[in-house]
């Protein structure tokens, strides 16, 4: 059986742009996650041991967002289902990464990457 384990408006403060002057300030960004896993054993056993938890995921996201600089959202939503497939029962993974207010006129820019566990592959620069 497969559910999808959400995390929703996390927000973290981020190293990341082109420029010298972007990355000097850690800047917002808004991340959605939308994890995928067979729900099976959980839902068997009720036991969290079975499931992912929200709490170390968002742990885990908001270290690697605050430990590394990054050039493009696009990397970190890749480093990010990284996390996500560390998880057995992981199968999928959506994420929505918003920078808030970098554009006059718009509320947010980003990215949403939508990567399937088989697909993923751990970057050689990494």
């Amino acid at each position: 059986m497969k559910m999808i384990i959400h995390i929703n408006n996390l927000l973290v403060k981020v190293s990341i742009g082109i420029t010298e002057a972007e990355k000097a300030i850690l800047q917002p960004l808004i991340i959605h996650v939308a994890l995928t896993v067979d729900a099976c054993k959980a839902i068997q056993t009720d036991n969290v041991m079975h499931t992912v938890s929200y709490s170390d995921l968002q742990k885990s996201i908001q270290h690697l967002a605050s430990t590394k600089v990054y050039n493009l959202l696009e990397t970190l939503a890749y480093a990010i289902a990284g996390i996500c497939f560390q998880q057995e029962i992981s199968e999928s993974v959506h994420i929505s990464i918003r920078k808030p207010y970098i554009l006059s006129d718009s509320k947010s820019a980003g990215v949403d990457l939508t990567i399937h566990k088989h697909e993923y592959s751990i970057p050689k620069s990494w």
